[in-house]
């Protein structure tokens, strides 16, 4: 059983589509595109990844340290999903670091690294926007098969979109606005 398996273990009786797609679907892309960074499908972290997550982390403390007016100390049972969260945000940005915002007409040379980076940062969070940003590098690079399995599994987000949003009362509005994201990109690739 790899990590992404056991980080997304839970009773066999709960059904979750979005993550066990999300799962299959980073198995499959480290494989087949023979992604770097994914020892025995274990993600692990280049220098500039770990430099990343770690700059994220101490931005976010140094923001909770300003708001308390001191050192902010964080509950065991809060410190993980935090640090998961910010981890997650800070691969994303990494990965997606002057392509995201650009025209996306020069696809980086680094491409393949940037999809694992993608990968790792949804592994981390489950943030369906990591897929979507990667789907589009992916069809940039002419993977358009590949491209189509990111946003499919985009599209089982609604299953997830509870626990990710904790159960805010935007969830079904917020999830729509992603799947219709993940619709249109399908569109644009012609399904």
């Amino acid at each position: 059983m790899g990590l992404l398996d056991k980080l997304f273990a839970t009773s066999k009786s709960i059904e979750k589509p979005y993550v066990d797609a999300g799962v299959r679907l980073t198995h499959k892309l480290v494989q087949s595109l023979q992604l770097d960074g994914w020892p025995n499908g274990l993600p692990a972290y280049t220098r500039a990844e770990a430099e990343a997550i770690d700059a994220g982390l101490s931005r976010f403390q140094q923001i909770a340290n300003e708001v308390m007016g001191g050192t902010a100390v964080f509950h065991p049972e809060a410190a993980e999903p935090i640090q998961r969260m910010q981890a997650a945000q800070a691969l994303e940005d990494l990965a997606g670091q002057d392509w995201e915002f650009s025209d996306k007409s020069e696809l980086p040379a680094n491409w393949k690294a940037r999809v694992s980076t993608y990968l790792k940062a949804w592994a981390c969070h489950l943030n369906p926007d990591a897929l979507l940003q990667m789907g589009e590098m992916l069809s940039k690079a002419g993977y358009k098969t590949e491209a189509r399995e990111s946003y499919s599994v985009v599209l089982l987000f609604p299953t997830y979109a509870h626990i990710f949003f904790g159960g805010s009362d935007k969830t079904a509005e917020l999830a729509s606005s992603i799947v219709r994201q993940a619709e249109e990109a399908l569109r644009s690739l012609g399904r």
